[in-house]
């Protein structure tokens, strides 16, 4: 039988980590490794690559042809310039995000501690729903924006 494709080997280790540092795609190279029937690996034509971010924090691979067919043309590699201000942005944003969890927080927390020393059943409205946003935010339930995350995210599976 025929060896078969069974993956790809990066020519340059450094694109994915810029990728994912940066969040830019580029265009990488590979090499075709195909397998036979013993298990031995041989390598095969260098292929093209686009390196991209799908919506996570890991770069995804797609085959350039595949690329310029359901995409269009292949990205151009940003300028060390280009990089260095993309990651500059992501900081930025991850910051401003991290000082407005930190504002919630505290305002949450400021109309939670109106309810400490009080009987339950003479809380207000807000102070319950103070109560249960510490509770939530505590598990991990609520995101930056104090919005309540899919249950996928921090309920364990029954």
């Amino acid at each position: 039988m025929p060896p078969v494709l069974s993956g790809y080997r990066p020519l340059d280790p450094t694109a994915y980590d810029a990728v994912a540092a940066d969040g830019l795609p580029r265009v990488a190279r590979y090499l075709e490794i195909f397998t036979d029937d013993a298990g031995q690996e041989t390598t095969g034509a260098e292929v093209q690559h686009v390196l991209y971010l799908n919506g996570g924090p890991l770069p995804q691979s797609m085959l350039a042809s595949v690329w310029l067919a359901t995409r269009g043309p292949l990205p151009i590699d940003p300028t060390p310039q280009q990089s260095a201000d993309a990651v500059a942005a992501i900081e930025a944003a991850r910051v401003a995000a991290l000082a407005a969890a930190t504002t919630k927080r505290q305002q949450i927390l400021a109309i939670a501690q109106s309810a400490v020393g009080m009987r339950v059943d003479l809380l207000s409205n807000i102070q319950v729903r103070s109560l249960f946003a510490v509770i939530l935010y505590e598990e991990g339930a609520l995101d930056a924006g104090l919005l309540v995350r899919p249950l996928s995210e921090w309920v364990a599976p029954a």
